[in-house]
């Protein structure tokens, strides 16, 4: 037998691992992140922010067995006050990665997603991938899976002698151009260490905007898939700033350009074959009932999830006209300018719907959450979806949108979460406590963006008035 993780620890820690109740492949990726320098468990707060807490490898063993404490009153959204503080991060080993590259200082590191727990050792009701969990189970119940693939846009600029970013755009200049040498490189070296974490890539390419790049994933289960969304931003993040870069996953980092999206590819399978079951090669559309209904969920409680799917007041300067990003409710087969759009596709298992409108900044857990929350709610009432559009909708007027009936997205974060207050549906899927948390921060955010004197308002203003 040749040598494995666990023969190279000493033997206290491989003591310590052989006690734990884990079958042996358990053990030897639990032996290989011990092995580490330093291994980070992961989880993300209800702004969807990645939060990290860094131990010795070594002492990863002790986390899995007991979990690892932290003061949840310290996190946004997590705590209920000083009384109710106390609670534990555990390690959910199917997320475990040795990264393949070490940090500055020559240290080797891995990285694991945790699921958050009471005090007592119940599941914390504001962890964001337990309340998709619960929703995943709701479509379980039903005999299928919701998979999704997203395609996550963000900029990548460069830094001054302080390390800061330094927001530079020519514009927008032309999809899949050929980038310069350095820049390539970067991109090719962002794809192919995310291939080594274990992430699906399918293509990756630059957007629209001068600085602007997407990386797309292959389809997956959405609970593996905003695991790897939280991922795939910190890894970004981490080898732009190797490169003397900065990657940002904001939505409006410049005005005048586009901004990023989240594009979110959604389908449903059949848990007892991988059927696709938006496919009906019957239909004239060859899109079944099911998904129609989907997809008429989603549209019933788009103001509600737009909460959710585009978080910050930043999220807004994205959702207008002119920039290709959707601001109207619609759907349509190839239609771009609608905000579901359902691509023509040459095999069936790609059937799909894409939600345009979701930005990279919000949480992924709950985002999917909330989307799959409406859908089934779309099946469950057997929801019809309006009709299919064909036009360009950025070129219609407010007066022959109205015609058509066809309604424009929340336009202000304030609006939004107007929205996700009173829809009972979005309520329940979120839990009371993530609801009150996530629309208690929002509002937070939006007092502070509204006391605040922009720079060019001041200009535009102060000396004519």
């Amino acid at each position: 037998m040749g040598e494995t993780a666990l023969s190279r620890l000493d033997d206290e820690l491989r003591g310590e691992i052989e006690e734990l109740e884990l079958g042996e492949a358990e053990k030897e990726q639990v032996a290989a992140i011990a092995g580490c320098d330093l291994v980070t468990l992961h989880t993300s707060d209800v702004d969807g922010k990645s939060l990290g807490l860094p131990m010795p490898g070594r002492q990863f063993p002790s986390s899995v067995k007991n979990g690892a404490g932290i003061d949840g009153s310290s996190v946004k959204g997590f705590g209920r006050g000083v009384e109710e503080s106390d609670m534990w991060m555990a390690p959910d080993l199917g997320t475990g990665i040795v990264l393949p590259w070490k940090n500055s200082m020559d240290r080797s590191m891995a990285r694991v997603v945790t699921d958050l727990r009471n005090a007592d050792g119940t599941s914390f009701e504001g962890d964001a991938r337990s309340i998709l969990r619960r929703q995943l189970k709701r479509a379980a119940d039903m005999g299928f899976d919701f998979t999704v693939s997203p395609e996550l846009e963000f900029f990548v600029f460069p830094t001054d002698d302080e390390g800061k970013p330094i927001a530079v755009s020519r514009g927008n200049t032309s999809y899949y151009r050929h980038l310069p040498g350095h820049l390539a490189d970067v991109r090719t070296e962002m794809m192919i260490r995310l291939g080594e974490c274990g992430l699906n890539i399918e293509a990756a390419h630059p957007e629209v905007a001068d600085n602007q790049h997407e990386i797309n994933f292959k389809c997956g289960s959405a609970l593996e898939q905003a695991d790897k969304v939280v991922l795939f931003r910190d890894v970004v993040k981490d080898l732009a700033k190797m490169f003397g870069h900065h990657a940002t996953f904001m939505d409006k980092p410049i005005a005048g350009v586009n901004g990023s999206g989240m594009h979110t590819n959604m389908s449903l399978t059949s848990l007892d074959g991988g059927e696709n079951l938006f496919y009906d090669e019957e239909a004239e559309d060859k899109l079944s009932l099911r998904a129609k209904q989907f997809i008429a969920g989603i549209m019933a409680h788009i103001d509600g999830i737009t909460a959710i799917a585009n978080p910050t007041v930043n999220s807004y300067r994205r959702l207008v006209p002119g920039f290709e990003a959707p601001v109207y409710k619609s759907w349509g087969y190839s239609n771009r300018s609608s905000l579901i759009r359902v691509p023509k596709v040459k095999n069936p298992k790609a059937t799909r719907a894409e939600l345009r409108s979701p930005g990279p900044m919000c949480n992924p857990h709950l985002a999917f959450a909330v989307m799959l929350a409406a859908g089934l709610d779309g099946m469950e009432n057997e929801m019809e979806a309006p009709e299919p559009r064909k036009e360009d909708l950025f070129k219609l007027s407010p007066q022959e949108l109205a015609e058509i009936n066809v309604g424009h997205l929340p336009t202000s974060l304030r609006n939004a979460i107007g929205f996700l207050e009173k829809d009972d549906l979005l309520r329940k899927a979120l839990g009371d406590h993530t609801h009150q948390s996530f629309l208690r921060s929002k509002r937070a955010e939006w007092l502070a963006y509204k006391q605040q004197v922009p720079k060019e308002e001041f200009e535009r203003y102060a000396l004519d008035f």
